[in-house]
């Protein structure tokens, strides 16, 4: 038979395969060769690599020859890892890499048609089953693409439990194999070597996340890691984000506990390769120090309410005032309270009163004169409250802008439009305020005294300080300021009666006696 006839019997076999495989109907092929076209369910991460990738069945490829006319068919390596060209032969590619499948199929047409040019390209990935198991959110068995990575697949398993490892994830294979799995490193370092395709893997193992290392200090993200066998110091600090700015290389201290209650602390540099690759263990703790204890220690303010601009403010200490930061922020809207406004403290501020809690679980009765004046004075107190004028600081006064300091809060409220009277008022509530106008007017506002008032004790709360004034004292009303009027206490007037009856006869009694004693 002539070299044309044969090759045009090639090209018919070739694209007769191709038209076979287009016009196929439901269940002409195999289920595998139905799922081979199934797409990656995370995507490509990059092309495929012809001199790692390994060929195994439902692989799909596309086997173009040409010689003037061309012809090209879809071809499937079948169960059992065999490419079947169409009047030449099977050539088996199974559990090799591409770059050898595709030169055995080259090498297997070029041995029966000399001069014919032939192209072998993969065009689909085979789809293979792998079991899911351990501290994931769905175990199970999934059908996904050879090339889907490790966390994709973990991904589609509805992710990791609480408690399940990131680091020592297992990739098991059926000839035994198996292959850890980092995707802390892979997330961190983008090492592809941390989350690898699955391939012919059969399934993935999850164990719990069980032993921890600690990294603090100087790095971009301190704080427990997972440890892995062969951790190091260095390459704990690497998964942490790496070194900080201001970090210091030369005084890295390592902490390891000898037994449950003592530790034994190393000081290792970064520049030695010896002393940077230390081993760590379960428990070993890594503190990376800053060049000086202030290494660019950011120092805020921070204000909020009636400003233009809210929010955190950076500062100079020793340098900068209220004024100053409040200019910052904008300025006061024209909503401002200056009269509640205030600059609350946080640093060198007491966080627990200890005399006050103790004094808080006693009753009121049960209280000496002496605690209840201070429990009543501190109960009025607010915590760590600086004294200072808002009123006559933004009108200019030097004496009221205060340096300001790290953690103190500029708190500038939205001025009051009523004010508030309570108590044994006909109609206690809001009253509308009302400029220049004094406590009287707000108290007959609310509908005036109510019959069981105890008219002398009224007081007036005021907004700036928390004092209690009474009436007299506390002036012209300003937003803010709170009326209180208590009621009288209950008397019961027949006891009374009794009671000052019962005293003058016992007091006559005693006279009385001293009287008859005395006569004798």
């Amino acid at each position: 038979m002539s070299r044309t006839v044969v090759l045009s019997v090639l090209l018919l076999a070739i694209a007769w395969s191709a038209d076979a495989q287009e016009n196929r109907k439901p269940g002409d092929a195999p289920a595998e060769f139905e799922r081979m076209a199934a797409p990656l369910t995370g995507g490509l991460r990059e092309p495929v690599d012809e001199s790692t990738y390994i060929v195994g069945p439902g692989d799909r490829f596309a086997v173009t020859v040409s010689l003037g006319d061309v012809a090209s068919a879809p071809l499937a390596v079948t169960p059992e890892g065999d490419l079947v060209l169409p009047g030449v032969r099977a050539v088996p590619v199974a559990g090799e890499t591409l770059a050898v499948a595709k030169r055995r199929v080259e090498e297997a047409l070029a041995t029966s048609y000399r001069n014919v040019d032939v192209d072998v390209s993969l065009v689909g990935v085979r789809v293979i089953e792998v079991h899911v198991a351990g501290q994931v959110e769905r175990p199970g068995t999934y059908d996904v693409s050879a090339l889907d990575v490790v966390g994709t697949v973990l991904q589609v398993a509805g992710g990791l439990a609480p408690n399940g490892s990131r680091r020592n994830i297992q990739l098991r294979f059926s000839d035994g194999r198996e292959r850890s799995v980092d995707l802390v490193r892979y997330e961190a370092l983008g090492d592809l070597d941390g989350n690898p395709p699955v391939m012919d893997a059969t399934s993935i193992w999850v164990p719990f996340a069980k032993e921890r290392v600690y990294v603090m200090g100087a790095v971009e993200s301190p704080g427990p890691y997972e440890l892995v066998s062969g951790d190091t110091v260095q390459s704990l600090i690497d998964i942490a984000g790496g070194l900080a700015e201001g970090a210091r290389r030369d005084s890295i201290e390592c902490r390891s506990f000898l037994n449950d209650y003592e530790t034994r602390i190393e000081i290792l540099a970064l520049d030695d390769p010896v002393l940077s690759a230390r081993t760590l263990e379960n428990g070993d703790q890594v503190y990376v120090r800053f060049q000086d204890e202030q290494y660019r220690d950011i120092e805020n303010v921070y204000v909020t309410g009636e400003v233009r601009f809210p929010g955190p403010y950076g500062i100079n200490e020793g340098q900068d005032r209220v004024r100053d930061i409040i200019s910052r922020a904008g300025g006061v809207t024209a909503e401002a309270s200056l009269t509640e406004a205030r600059l609350v403290r946080t640093s060198g501020v007491e966080e627990e009163d200890r005399e006050f809690e103790r004094l808080k679980t006693i009753p009121v009765q049960d209280m000496s004169e002496t605690e209840y004046a201070y429990f009543k004075a501190k109960s009025r107190e607010r915590k760590g409250q600086v004294v200072l004028d808002f009123r006559a600081l933004m009108a200019g006064d030097e004496s009221e802008n205060h340096l300001v300091f790290r953690g103190d809060r500029v708190i500038i409220p939205r001025e009051r439009t009523t004010i508030t009277v309570s108590g044994a008022v006909t109609a206690p509530g809001l009253v509308n305020y009302v400029e220049g106008t004094k406590a009287p007017y707000y108290i007959a506002s609310a509908g005036g005294f109510s019959s069981t008032a105890d008219k002398g004790k009224t007081r007036v709360i005021k907004a700036a300080t928390g004092e209690w004034e009474p009436v007299g004292d506390a002036g012209v009303i300003v937003p803010g300021d709170e009326i209180w009027v208590p009621e009288r206490p209950d008397r019961d007037w027949w006891k009374l009666t009794r009671e000052t009856v019962s005293f003058v006869a016992s007091v006559a009694a005693i006279y009385l006696v001293i009287d008859q004693a005395s006569r004798r």
